[in-house]
């Protein structure tokens, strides 16, 4: 939902004194980008801790500065931040958040007063259509959007669905599928997307609830019901949490076959490994890139990730495309800015839908400022180590 419209009657001035949450600077000079995210909460900050990763390792490839704005996933927080990011003109471009619920919050404060966006994590599709009606297009998305994921997700769901009514011999007439999510923007949307391609296919969809800290009616209805697949939409703590409690029910002769467990792509942190032990069985996750241990153009990055001190629990998923959100303004403004107009230009070339290098490949934005191209990927969580097997995703997207 938007922000309230009261918030933008303070002037910059003003929100500057009230906006003192911490933030972190590295003091130099030169070229500055914001990076705001959730980096302390038990819910998103390890997507936040990602972001900031892959965009200070690209910033340093290029001399610029980070300043860093701990959203702390809370609303109210993210525009103030927001309002302090537009007041200091040094700030070229924000990327961030850690969520599409943080983003939504803060982006009419960056539209408002035009500071480029740049979203290498938040994939509701109504982000970017927001920005491009309302604020002169200053969001930038790097990941494909949710419509995208919704597709893989749907078609990935079906295909195990029915080799889970096969396998399990359900006395069903039709496979069946419990759609569950939390109470999160991000969620809402791509659960209500992926319901809407599952509801035109031959499915029997059981609509559940969207409580994270009660999963009774989910459990209730695996036990009772023996569905075919459960697709959860959330992010990695509550992912774990309903993960956990099914394989936790005992199979017996009713139940021989595991039911299979698909979650969205904020389940994607090493976390879940930590939380499910070897409860993990059969159970998926999407994410929107190959592996990037095989991917020699970000070759560096990871190996920058290997050598750093990342035992505060983050996984690197999202880093790539928050080091090409800093490579893209880097394309644009080099690394001798002229102190004015940095905002306006990057607006500016990033809209021009020109394709764009980056780290990962190259980028052209469409329209609304979603990239044109972009596909989502399976991956099967192993039950021999802590990691996510690739696996081929059937109409995963273009």
């Amino acid at each position: 939902m938007r922000a309230p419209r009261s918030i933008f009657a303070l002037s910059l001035s003003l929100v500057w004194l009230l906006a003192t949450v911490n933030c972190g600077d590295n003091g130099s000079t030169g070229t500055t980008i914001a990076v705001a995210a959730d980096l302390s909460s038990n819910d998103t900050s390890a997507i936040g801790k990602a972001v900031l990763f892959g965009a200070k390792f690209a910033a340093d490839q290029h001399g610029y500065s980070i300043v860093t704005f701990d959203d702390r996933n809370d609303p109210k927080v993210a525009i103030a931040h927001a309002f302090r990011i537009a007041a200091d003109r040094r700030i070229v471009a924000v990327i961030g958040h850690a969520s599409s619920g943080l983003t939504g919050a803060a982006e009419e404060v960056y539209g408002r007063y035009g500071v480029p966006l740049l979203m290498p994590v938040a994939t509701d599709s109504s982000l970017t259509i927001d920005s491009a009606k309302h604020f002169n297009r200053n969001a930038f998305r790097l990941v494909p959007n949710n419509d995208t994921q919704a597709d893989a997700l749907a078609e990935f769901v079906l295909n195990k669905a029915q080799e889970h009514h096969a396998a399990a011999k359900s006395r069903r007439p039709r496979p069946s599928v419990i759609l569950a999510h939390n109470d999160s923007r991000y969620a809402a949307d791509l659960l209500h997307k992926v319901k809407a391609t599952l509801k035109q296919r031959d499915i029997d969809l059981i609509n559940d609830h969207e409580d994270p800290n009660d999963f009774n009616p989910v459990l209730q209805r695996v036990r009772l019901d023996g569905v075919d697949v459960v697709l959860y939409v959330g992010y990695y703590n509550d992912s774990a949490n309903l993960v956990r409690q099914i394989r936790s029910l005992a199979t017996d002769e009713k139940y021989p076959v595991p039911v299979p467990i698909i979650l969205g792509d904020g389940a994607f942190q090493d976390r879940l490994f930590d939380e499910l032990g070897q409860n993990r069985q059969d159970t998926f996750v999407a994410f929107p890139a190959p592996d990037w241990n095989a991917r020699p153009s970000v070759a560096k990055l990871v190996d920058a990730y290997r050598r750093s001190d990342h035992n505060s629990g983050f996984s690197l998923s999202f880093a790539p495309f928050a080091a090409d959100a800093v490579e893209l303004i880097a394309n644009i403004i080099g690394n001798s800015p002229t102190g004015t107009g940095e905002r306006e230009r990057i607006i500016a070339s990033l809209g021009a839908q020109a394709a764009r290098s980056a780290l990962t490949g190259n980028y052209q934005f469409n329209a609304v400022g979603d990239p044109e191209h972009g596909k989502y990927f399976m991956y099967k969580l192993s039950t021999t180590a802590n990691a996510f097997d690739l696996l081929v995703a059937p109409n995963a997207g273009n």
